[in-house]
This record gives structure tokens, sequence and C-alpha cells, in this order.
């Protein structure tokens, strides 16, 4: 039996609308998951409505939306956050895991690395464990609606959150940019 291809050439389009309020400057405590990142289908993560691995998690750290929890990959690599990418510095470098790990490309995660080569400061993408988290000077998280999250605890570590400088720098250039962008006569 040879099936016929024929084209899908009317889609339904569904689209929820919800307003999103001002953000303002919060911070969350890091939770290291037990449940693993799943690995992406292809070389890289794509956007999708696939959350079953981000619901299992969320039942993991509960609803308390002051925690975020934070993904291993199948390896013990560090990957993202249930709803993020993650960044810490460590004496003035910038790290987060590398696209390999099966994070997705944010454009928050983009922002943040492209000001902060522009700023001077060195940024390391790639494989770390958990202890280089750890180990952290500050850490954050950033996603398009939250924007940059300080974490004030990894685990049990406790982190500057709010208060760390090298985060508070790049949350003013991320602010500034979002104005500067606001104010111009197209928007």
């Amino acid at each position: 039996m040879v099936l016929k291809r024929i084209p899908y050439a009317e889609p339904t389009v569904i689209v929820y609308v919800k307003a999103i309020d001002s953000p303002s400057r919060k911070e969350k405590r890091g939770v290291i998951l037990s449940h693993r990142r799943n690995s992406p289908e292809g070389e890289y993560r794509l956007k999708s409505h696939h959350y079953l691995n981000n619901i299992i998690a969320k039942r993991e750290v509960g609803s308390d939306p002051s925690v975020e929890g934070i993904f291993l990959t199948q390896n013990g690599i560090l990957a993202e956050g249930i709803v993020s990418n993650l960044f810490w510095f460590k004496n003035g470098t910038l790290f987060t895991p590398d696209l390999s790990t099966g994070i997705l490309n944010g454009v928050t995660r983009q922002f943040v690395v492209h000001v902060a080569k522009k700023m001077g400061i060195t940024v390391q993408v790639g494989s770390f464990t958990e202890k280089a988290l750890l180990e952290a000077d500050e850490a954050f998280v950033t996603n398009s609606v939250q924007e940059i999250v300080p974490l004030f605890q990894i685990e049990q570590k406790p982190l500057p959150g709010l208060h760390g400088p090298a985060t508070n720098e790049l949350i003013l250039q991320y602010e500034q940019h979002r104005t500067s962008l606001m104010s111009r006569e197209e928007y």
C-alpha cells in the first residue's frame, strides 16, 4: 500500500494572550534537580510544546515561584533551569553551559553573553559540573519574561542575590537596553 502525501495547507492557529506585569527585581533559590534534563532530539534543542521533562522537574521542586530547579544532563553536567538559562560568576569570569548540553539558546541568554563580552567580561561557555556552580561568587538565571533573576542560594550555599555587583551591572545594562528600545518612536 502506498500512502499519498497530502500537503497540510490550512493549519489551525491558537494564540493565548496574558498580560505580563512590568519586570521587577526578584531573586530565587536554586535547587539541583534529581530529575535529569532529557537529551535534545537533534543537534540542539528547539523550542517546542513538549514540556513533560519540565513538568516532572517542577513537581520535584514544588509550586513556590521563588525556587528554580537546575537540571543536570544524563552525564551530570550543568544544563539549565526549569524555565531559564543558567549563569554564574567566579573570580570575575562569567560561566554558562554550552548548547551541546541540550539547553535552549534563549534570546535573553544571547543578550547577556553579548553584553558581557562588550563590557570586557570574560565569558566561558562549556561543560561544567555541579561543583563549579557551588563554588560561584554570584549566580543568576535568565528568561524572556523574568529577564535576569539573581540567585540568593544554591542548595545550601548562600549567594549575594540582589546584592551581587556583577549580576547587578548586567541587570542595569539589560534595563537600559529595554528602556531605550521602548522609547523609540516605532513603539
